[in-house]
């Protein structure tokens, strides 16, 4: 029973990363310069943010789910 259920979880997680892997070649066709740095310094403002705020209870939150 549990080597049944992990085989599927593992079956879901490949799907999933098998999609998201054709997903982004196929949008990194489309990427500008612009939008690469955008998201690249977005990524390490927010990553630096939630250093930040690691003792703010709310906002640690919500700092985690716009860095996800």
């Amino acid at each position: 029973m549990t080597s049944l259920l992990f085989g599927r979880v593992l079956l879901i997680i490949a799907g999933m990363l098998g999609i998201t892997t054709i997903a982004s070649r196929y949008n990194k066709s489309f990427e500008t310069q612009t939008e690469y740095w955008m998201t690249l310094i977005a990524t390490f403002v927010v990553l630096f943010g939630i250093y930040y705020v690691a003792d703010s209870f709310p906002m640690n939150l919500v700092m985690v789910a716009l860095f996800s």
